[in-house]
């Protein structure tokens, strides 16, 4: 997902990156000396500093990404949200896409959301552009929202909330639902037949929003919401073998629009269960074809 070196045409290294997350960088080595980032709350990259603590770059952003001012005596591609800037075509890579900042939108269709939104050239969130009132366009950046939202993948954003990247149990139960809906197993299967998204992309689980909102269960889907489950705060205390459980259950919801009913959830959740214990054991199910059918994995 990240960058971890840059060569020349000799094979020999340029620099090197130390980005333990996703766009998370700390450090970069050009061969002579080391050098760290000083990144804001969206992750955008506002300083350098060398070892001895010298300001070597510093950035200023507009809110949609544009840069205001950019000084630079080291020579380093990170800037806004932590993206890669291509200064010759002044456009930031969001891994699918590109971004342009100055227009504030992307310079291409979102393509899985052209093929499941309305006609007009933008989907109707949840439902359809007889059903709903307020749609985002299939280039918007962020949901229009760069402020408190970023777009990693170029494709789905999510809110920037401290506390979500902190509920470890909440990422490792993310990480073991999205392997068990890619085993060769009933789990994949029940997901093939029955969704008409593409669970399979590992895109798709950047679903998971944080609310301090106080309800009765501890996840929860709004039909209005496509693509978001709403944690309690208080999830993040619960196993991840379980939460993964839970995580299959919401998700599944997701799988029509505007939403899968109850009883469908339930049978995705029994479908799952077996292959999420046998994950979370140790069991290695290896890395099948995503575009084979179950039993050719076998």
């Amino acid at each position: 997902m990240d960058v971890l070196g840059e060569y020349d045409s000799s094979n020999e290294l340029l620099r090197s990156y130390v980005t333990p997350g996703i766009d998370e960088n700390i450090s970069l080595y050009d061969g002579a000396n080391t050098y760290y980032y000083m990144r804001d709350g969206l992750g955008s990259v506002r300083a350098v500093y060398d070892a001895s603590e010298a300001l070597q770059n510093s950035y200023e952003y507009e809110s949609f990404g544009q840069a205001l001012s950019a000084s630079e005596n080291v020579a380093q591609p990170y800037r806004f949200t932590g993206r890669a800037w291509d200064g010759n075509a002044s456009l930031h890579y969001y891994r699918t896409r590109y971004y342009n900042p100055s227009l504030g939108v992307f310079t291409q269709k979102d393509r899985l959301w052209a093929k499941v939104g309305v006609s007009d050239g933008f989907t109707g969130a949840a439902f359809n552009a007889s059903t709903v009132g307020t749609f985002f366009p299939l280039q918007a950046f962020a949901a229009n929202n760069p402020v408190t939202r970023i777009d990693q993948y170029g494709r789905l954003s999510i809110t920037v909330d401290p506390g979500h990247y902190e509920c470890s149990n909440l990422k490792v139960a993310a990480t073991v639902a999205e392997m068990a809906v890619n085993q060769c197993t009933d789990c994949r299967e029940w997901f093939r037949k029955n969704c008409r998204e593409n669970l399979l992309d590992a895109r798709f689980w950047a679903i998971v929003q944080r609310t301090l909102g106080d309800f009765l269960w501890p996840m929860y889907t709004s039909c209005l919401t496509p693509r978001t489950i709403y944690v309690r705060p208080s999830t993040c205390e619960i196993n991840p073998v379980e939460l993964a459980s839970l995580l299959i259950h919401e998700v599944a919801h997701h799988c029509r629009r505007p939403c899968s009913r109850e009883g469908t959830a339930v049978k995705a959740q029994v479908a799952c269960d077996t292959t999420i214990s046998e994950i979370s054991s140790g069991k290695d199910y290896g890395y099948p074809d995503p575009d084979a059918p179950c039993p050719a994995c076998k």
